[in-house]
């Protein structure tokens, strides 16, 4: 459902949680890196598991990998802002370039 609704909607970014009821957010990632219309958006992938998967998730096309345990409003939490303005700016601006 995910995946499709990104490749009918192509949102300017994806916050994708790992624990998910069908496929796990791994699937989903590769799905969304395989498909034409989704592979240029970015993905900022949340977890629960430690970072010691963050190498993983970045090699199969996450943009940015946090773990849910260190999002506070005084700590993560900002960078987790920071990095959705960051990645939602660079795909503005590469959308507009394509065009």
């Amino acid at each position: 459902m995910g995946v499709r609704y990104a490749q009918e909607k192509r949102p300017d970014a994806i916050l994708l949680d790992m624990m998910l009821p069908s496929l796990d957010g791994v699937g989903v990632l590769r799905e969304l890196k395989q498909c034409p219309t989704t592979n240029v958006i970015p993905v900022i992938v949340l977890s629960g598991l430690s970072q010691k998967n963050e190498p993983k998730l970045k090699a199969a096309g996450a943009a940015a990998y946090f773990e849910k345990s260190t999002l506070t409003l005084d700590g993560e939490g900002k960078a987790l802002i920071q990095a959705i303005q960051q990645v939602v700016g660079e795909h503005a601006q590469s959308t507009v370039r394509a065009e």
